[in-house]
């Protein structure tokens, strides 16, 4: 995760690892380092099966960038705010009043709701489209039904699911009739609207779920550097196996039914093998798999996850994303719909989740805990998609003693195969401390959060890997009244956990599910 507010810079002396960064482009003071390379367990990347529980949070442009993506899967999860009767603006340490009540910032607390809203989307490298999949149509889809007297109805058809460039839809603009990455934007839009659920203070609409395919062409010219076209550059480390290598996947989805005992379940999955048949077996392909499953009237959603890498598609994401009902979610340059009716803003809020994972996904695999993402300038003004100005930092946390007092995994192994377990995660207290650069003398960013997630990203594997994991029911998480305070900001420092991967190690944002608009791809060129 990676959050933090401090008005007052910590000086260069006391924490010589953090390098300033440049205040329109973040990224190029580094000094130049070697793009990181899978190899032997570092404090960053760990190795070892029972050290994968990381959490990890950005501060992230809303306009289009070089490498991107982010996100997991998720069951039944719930994310509770506070209602401070004093909220303390001030420089840290801060004193934060926290009232009595508490209130659910998502639109389906806890998943029990038996009319689901799920839907699904598909980015490339560079977070956008580029070409839809034959006869898949545009990478976005959704599964929204609610239920009267044990019978669905169903919001969306599956002639909705297919909709593809070229295909009107109420509300498209003709700008974006032909163009599959604005397609896809605005079909999001039209999804949301069938699936839209009224509410207070504002309607919601779908839990989202997000794959990516990490396969970059740089022979392209795709991926856009600072909102402009590059041109083609040696290939380097990044995996491509030739022309289409950044393509959509095939997806199917089996639309939530009801059985005879009363258990609704449905699914999306698929490949991104195009000339592949997953009935015939999964062996030597990629593959993806999301299912969920709920008693009618009984507990809440549980959500399994499946993900497989391949020969050809190495580098794949996986996650469950609860974002902003409107407006920029993180990471994002368009608008989007979500979950989050109410925008958690730090310190005041936690969430619950029960995580049960199967199967790590090898070596190469991270998953997070929870990834959260924002966007604020290095001034403390929240972004406005000027991609000079609007700045990234990645944070990652990694398992440490440090974290008990939050409730984060504090060793290695916490959480991992065969220790499923209900995580309490005050994700608002922590990610007040987390230091976060900002211009000396300017005010300090409202940390409000328009995007969280939880899922796994495997990283250029040297072999087929499989990841499973399943979120499964959360409880009601109630905020105490009371004075928080909140000491001074943790510092990025690798021997308590805590990496500033866009400071420390400027290569790896192209290992990141979010990507810094100001993204250096000479330097990337050069060391890669």
């Amino acid at each position: 995760m990676d959050f933090g507010r401090c008005d007052t810079p910590v000086p260069a002396s006391n924490c010589p690892t953090l390098i300033k960064p440049n205040s329109t482009q973040p990224n190029n003071q580094m000094s130049p380092k070697p793009f990181p390379s899978p190899g032997p367990p570092s404090p960053l990347f760990p190795r070892l099966a029972s050290q994968r529980l990381f959490g990890r949070a950005s501060r992230s442009p809303k306009s289009r960038v070089c490498p991107c993506c982010s996100e997991i899967a998720v069951s039944a999860c719930d994310i509770f705010v506070s209602c401070p009767a004093k909220l303390a603006r001030n420089v840290m340490p801060s004193v934060e009043i926290v009232g009595k009540e508490s209130i659910s910032a998502v639109g389906d607390p806890e998943m029990r709701r038996d009319g689901l809203r799920v839907a699904f989307e598909a980015w490339n490298f560079c977070n956008e489209v580029g070409k839809e999949a034959p006869g898949m149509g545009s990478p976005r889809a959704a599964d929204c039904f609610d239920l009267s007297n044990d019978s669905q109805n169903h919001k969306v058809t599956e002639a909705d699911n297919k909709l593809g460039v070229g295909k009107a839809f109420p509300g498209l603009s003709p700008k974006s009739l032909n163009n599959s990455d604005l397609y896809a934007v605005e079909k999001e839009l039209y999804l949301g609207s069938l699936c839209e659920v009224a509410d207070t203070p504002k309607p919601w609409h779908f839990w989202m779920v997000m794959l990516k395919n990490g396969n970059y062409d740089t022979k392209s010219g795709l991926c856009p550097e600072n909102g402009k076209m590059v041109p083609p550059f040696n290939p380097g480390r990044f995996p491509c196996y030739g022309d289409g290598c950044m393509n959509q996947p095939l997806l199917y989805h089996q639309q939530t039914s009801i059985s005879g005992n009363g258990t609704m379940r449905g699914g999306f999955n698929g490949t991104y093998e195009l000339g592949s048949d997953i009935s015939d077996g999964i062996n030597g392909i990629s593959y993806f798999e999301v299912l969920w499953e709920k008693k009618v009237g009984v507990g809440s959603w549980v959500f399994s996850h499946k993900l497989k890498t391949s020969k050809l598609y190495p580098w794949l994401m996986l996650y469950l994303r609860a974002d902003a009902t409107k407006g920029f979610s993180g990471g994002y340059h368009y608008d989007t719909r979500g979950m989050l009716k109410t925008l958690p803003e730090s310190p005041n809020f936690k969430v619950r989740v029960t995580l049960d994972v199967k199967k790590g996904g090898g070596p190469k695999s991270q998953f997070y805990l929870i990834d959260m993402g924002s966007c604020w300038k290095n001034n403390g003004a929240p972004c406005d998609g000027d991609v000079l100005t609007d700045a990234q930092e990645l944070v990652q946390l990694l398992p440490h003693p440090i974290w008990n007092e939050y409730g984060y995994p504090t060793k290695q192994g916490d959480g991992w195969v065969g220790d499923a377990r209900t995580w309490e995660l005050d994700v608002g207290g922590l990610s007040s401390r987390l230091y976060f650069y900002q211009d000396p003398g300017s005010p300090p960013a409202r940390r409000i959060w328009t995007s969280l997630d939880m899922g796994t990203e495997i990283f250029v594997s040297d072999k087929d890997e499989v990841a499973e994991w399943t979120l499964m029911s959360s409880f009601p998480l109630h905020l105490t009244g009371g004075a928080r305070v909140l000491p001074k900001p943790f510092i990025p420092s690798p021997e308590r956990g805590i990496v500033n991967l866009s400071r420390e190690h400027p290569k790896i944002i192209s290992r990141l599910p979010y990507s810094p608009i100001g993204a250096d791809l000479d330097k990337l060129r050069n060391h890669s």
